[in-house]
């Protein structure tokens, strides 16, 4: 814009001198054409620099975290209604971080409490196993137990029988 201003204002310069020099009202149309073209294209390029130029930065920064990048810092400048998206959007950004730092501390402890529930599992089994063995002896010895007292029973009644009979 500055390159262009340079360039524009001598000719500019001059077209007002030669209309000062009654050149004539064509020459004055003709001055004022292009003073209004040149007021037209510094208006473009002040709306460019004041409202593209900070969207396609703002865009930039909003697609970087998209993308997961929340490590990029967003700059903001002024005190327009633009100013006041990006620095919601600084706002966000900064809120973002704090969110996935402590998704990341909870996710630490709630793997520490699954390796601990996993160990107590194991635990649990060997001594469930443990239990089972221990059952199965004294299955095992109850039924040696009943044949045992089975068998002194038919021993008594059959004691009692030749004591009868004698």
């Amino acid at each position: 814009l500055e390159r262009w201003l340079d360039r524009i204002v001598p000719f500019l310069i001059q077209l007002m001198l030669a209309i000062d020099a009654g050149a004539g009202t064509h020459s004055l149309a003709i001055g004022l054409s292009v003073l209004g073209l040149a007021g037209c294209l510094a208006s473009g390029a002040l709306l460019h620099r004041v409202t593209v130029a900070p969207l396609a930065r703002a865009k930039r920064d909003i697609e970087r975290m998209s993308a997961g990048d929340l490590s990029g810092k967003i700059e903001v400048s002024g005190n327009n209604e633009l100013a006041s998206v990006l620095q919601a959007l600084r706002v966000l950004q900064t809120n973002v971080k704090l969110l996935v730092g402590q998704i990341k501390e909870v996710t630490v402890v709630v793997g520490h409490g699954a390796r601990e529930i996993v160990r107590g599992n194991a635990d649990l089994s060997v001594r469930t196993e443990a239990q089972a063995g221990s059952l199965e002896e004294t299955a095992s010895s109850m039924t040696q137990l009943t044949g045992t007292v089975r068998q002194n029973a038919e021993n008594a009644a059959e004691a009692n029988r030749l004591v009868a009979a004698a």
